[in-house]
């Protein structure tokens, strides 16, 4: 009947690692169907949202225990994820108005205690279970799941994980090039060390297999292009010890 029309909705579900977690997304049609192309509208879109009521046109997240059912019901929440423990949950809260920003919410799944950001940024748990990050175009903030502790850092032009989160590498890209660099943050530590500073820029970080050495570009700018003649690839060894060793190839 037109009734039931009226409560239709897309859903999709994720799953925690443990198998113990699971969220349910339940998303208006008219919503689902925009995302099928994010430059306009779909009339489809458009034809169905006469359909649902005032009150009725929030998407809503469920997350739910496996064995106990829903326990936490979040309206406007999407893009769940799970912790690779298993035991805390990210994921964003749509901006209520064009003029503010979206809001990411960390969540303890067993307690309920929850972390909020005010971040349009992208987000992800690291593999070694202890830590949560968060990114946007010049900043990265890092999440101590352990301790609740966070580190925030500015002017970052890119960042690099190793697979064991040991380390985060990351580039300093500043307009003014005052502390451009690349440097080693230490999360279990909360420190961080030089590895290379100077008036250049840097970018394409990359480990090599045993995560011991690093490489990257190392160049410096004509206006809005890179000076080919002063653009070298920057070899790190040593990474995280006192006989630091760096080479460069022209």
């Amino acid at each position: 009947s037109f009734d039931d029309i009226q409560q239709w909705r897309a859903h999709s579900v994720s799953l925690s690692d443990d198998g113990n977690w699971y969220t349910t997304l339940y998303s208006l049609l008219d919503r689902a169907a925009k995302e099928t192309d994010s430059t306009k509208e779909s009339p489809v879109a458009e034809e169905l949202k006469q359909y649902y009521q005032e009150e009725n046109q929030t998407d809503i997240l469920y997350i739910c225990n496996s064995a106990e059912g829903i326990k936490y019901q979040i309206p406007e929440a999407s893009r769940p994820r799970f912790s690779s423990g298993s035991d805390w949950i990210a994921y964003q809260i749509k901006a209520k108005s064009e003029n503010e920003k979206a809001t990411i919410e960390l969540k303890l799944l067993g307690s309920g205690f929850t972390k909020s950001y005010e971040s349009d940024a992208s987000y992800q748990f690291l593999e070694d279970k202890n830590y949560f990050i968060t990114t946007d175009k010049n900043s990265l903030l890092i999440y101590d799941l352990a301790n609740r502790s966070e580190h925030f850092i500015g002017n970052v032009g890119e960042y690099l994980l190793d697979k064991q989160s040991d380390y985060i590498v990351y580039t300093i890209n500043s307009e003014d090039k005052r502390g451009n660099g690349i440097y080693l943050y230490d999360p279990a530590n909360r420190t961080t060390h030089a590895l290379q500073t100077g008036n250049f820029m840097y970018s394409k970080l990359s480990w090599n297999s045993n995560t011991n050495e690093l490489a990257a570009y190392k160049y410096k700018m004509d206006g809005d292009k890179i000076d080919d003649t002063l653009m070298s690839i920057l070899v790190l060894s040593g990474i995280a010890s006192d006989k630091l060793k760096s080479i460069e190839y022209p």
